[in-house]
C-alpha cells in the first residue's frame, strides 16, 4: 500500500488535469424480462413478468495524462404478479475511476465501486451459481502501480479489497496483493512472472490465506489471433492446488472470438468459506452492418466446496439494434442449467431462464485516449489491466464514429 500511495503522489500534479475536458452524460434504460423462476428453487418455480427502470448518470473529466470518472445507476423494478416484490430501490451501482500517467512510463489506476442487488448472482459471474433473489451487496476497490522498466519490460503492483454480504447470511471480506513482472520475448511472445497473496475472512469462520506463483505466456499465432496461457501453485491451508488461465482470442473483421477458461479459489456471497472454481466459457461477439451487433456466450463451470459441488451450465445471446445514436433496442434470453447445490449432498436440478426486452438511452461517448502512450513495443504486455469488476447491466450497441 504504501508503493501504491507513493506512486499516486508522484503522478498527482497540477500539470496532471490540465488543458482537460469534461464530460456529463446522462442515461434511461427500460426493459421487460420473462422470468420462469424467480427465487431460483429446483421446484414449484414463481414465474413473473418484472418491468425495470434504470435513470443513470456519468461525470468525468479527461486531460492528456489523467482521467476521473464517476457513475452512477439506480435500478426500479415492479412484478406483474408478486407487487410485494416491488420496490423503486432494487439496485444501486455507482463506481469511481482515476487513471494517472507520467511521460517517463509510471502508471496509477484505481476504481471504488459499490453494489446492492436482489440478485446475488451479479455478484460471482465466474462460478454462474443461481443465488436466488436476495438482497446482496459489495464494495470493491482496486488500485495498480506499474513502471515502464526499459523497452521490453513493465512491473505492475495490484491490491484489490472487496467487501460483501448477503441478506440473513455471514459476511466476507478478501483481501489480494500481486507484483507481476512482464516482459517482450520477442515479435510475437511475451512473458509474465507473478506472485500473489490472498486473504479471505469471514464473519464467524477461521480465516484462510493462499499464496499463488504463476509463470505467463502471451504468443500471437497470426496477425488477429493470439493466446495467453498462465499457471502455477497454490499454496493455501490445505494441500497444494493448481491455478491456471487460458485466453485465446481472435479478431473478426467486426467482431471477435474468445475462448476462456480458469481454474481459481475465490469467495462467493453468502458462503463462508473460499469455491474452487474451475470454468470454460466461449464469447462470440459480432456488427452485423452498422447498426445490429450480436452477443453468443455458452459456458459451464464447476464449482466445489467442502465435498459438494455444483455444475453450472449457461447459454446467453443478445441481439442489438441502433435506432439512432443515443437510442438502441436490445433482446437478450439468459438460460442456466445448474445441477448440485453447494455445502448440500444429493443432485437437486435448477433451471432458470429470463428473457428480456430493453430501450438504453444514452449520450454516445466519443473515442479518447485516457492518458499518454507509453514508450516501447505496441503490443500490450500481460498484468498492466485494471482488474475488471462486474458491470451487469446492459449496454447500448456501440456507436462507429464516421470517418472524416
Amino acid at each position: 500500500m504504501r508503493a501504491l500511495a507513493a506512486g499516486l503522489a508522484l503522478l498527482v500534479t497540477a500539470d496532471a488535469f490540465a488543458e482537460g475536458h469534461g464530460r456529463f452524460a446522462p442515461s434511461l434504460s427500460v426493459s421487460e424480462s420473462y422470468d420462469d423462476n424467480l427465487f431460483s428453487t429446483p421446484s414449484d418455480p414463481q414465474r413473473d413478468y418484472v418491468f425495470r427502470v434504470s435513470p443513470g448518470i456519468e461525470a468525468g473529466y479527461y486531460s492528456l495524462h489523467a482521467a476521473l470518472v464517476g457513475r452512477y445507476n439506480l435500478g426500479a423494478e415492479y412484478f406483474r404478479d408478486h407487487p410485494a416484490l416491488s420496490t423503486p430501490w432494487a439496485r444501486h451501482d455507482a463506481d469511481l475511476d482515476l487513471q494517472l500517467a507520467s511521460a517517463g512510463g509510471l502508471r496509477f489506476d484505481a476504481r471504488q465501486s459499490y453494489l446492492q442487488t436482489y440478485a446475488p448472482s451479479e455478484l460471482t459471474p465466474l462460478t454462474g451459481l443461481d443465488l436466488g433473489r436476495v438482497r446482496a451487496r459489495r464494495f470493491a476497490s482496486a488500485e495498480t502501480l506499474s513502471q515502464r522498466l526499459g523497452a521490453r519490460s513493465d512491473g505492475t503492483l495490484a491490491y484489490t479489497l472487496t467487501d460483501d454480504d448477503l441478506a440473513g447470511g455471514p459476511h466476507g471480506r478478501t483481501h489480494e496483493g500481486t507484483l507481476t513482472l512482464a516482459r517482450v520475448l520477442g515479435s510475437r511472445d511475451s512473458g509474465s512472472l507473478s506472485y500473489g497473496a490472498r486473504r479471505f475472512e469471514f464473519e464467524a469462520e477461521p480465516t484462510h490465506t493462499a499464496q499463488v506463483a504463476l509463470l505467463g505466456w502471451e504468443h500471437e499465432l497470426a496477425a488477429r489471433t493470439r493466446f495467453k496461457l498462465s499457471g502455477g501453485p497454490r499454496f493455501g491451508d490445505g494441500p497444494v492446488k493448481a491455478e491456471a488461465g487460458f485466453e485465446l482470442r481472435h479478431q473478426l473483421k467486426r467482431g471477435e472470438l474468445a475462448l476462456l477458461a480458469s481454474q481459481t479459489q475465490t469467495r462467493v456471497v453468502g458462503f463462508d468459506q473460499p469455491v474452487t472454481a474451475q470454468a470454460v466459457a466461449l464469447n462470440l461477439t459480432g456488427q452485423l452492418g452498422r447498426a445490429f451487433s450480436l452477443t453468443f456466450a455458452p459456458g459451464f463451470a464447476r464449482d466445489s466446496i467442502d465435498g459438494s459441488a455444483a455444475n453450472v451450465y449457461r447459454v446467453a445471446l443478445e441481439a442489438g439494434y441502433r435506432i439512432a445514436r443515443w437510442l438502441s433496442l436490445l433482446v437478450s434470453d439468459q438460460y442456466n442449467f445448474q445441477r448440485g447445490l453447494l455445502g448440500v449432498t444429493g443432485t437437486e436440478r435448477i433451471r432458470h431462464n429470463v428473457v428480456s426486452v430493453s430501450l438504453a438511452a444514452l449520450v454516445p461517448e466519443p473515442k479518447r485516449r485516457l492518458g499518454p502512450e507509453r514508450p516501447g513495443p505496441e503490443r500490450a504486455l500481460p498484468g498492466r489491466a485494471l482488474p475488471a469488476l462486474p458491470r451487469p447491466e446492459p449496454e447500448a450497441v456501440p456507436v462507429e464514429e464516421p470517418q472524416q
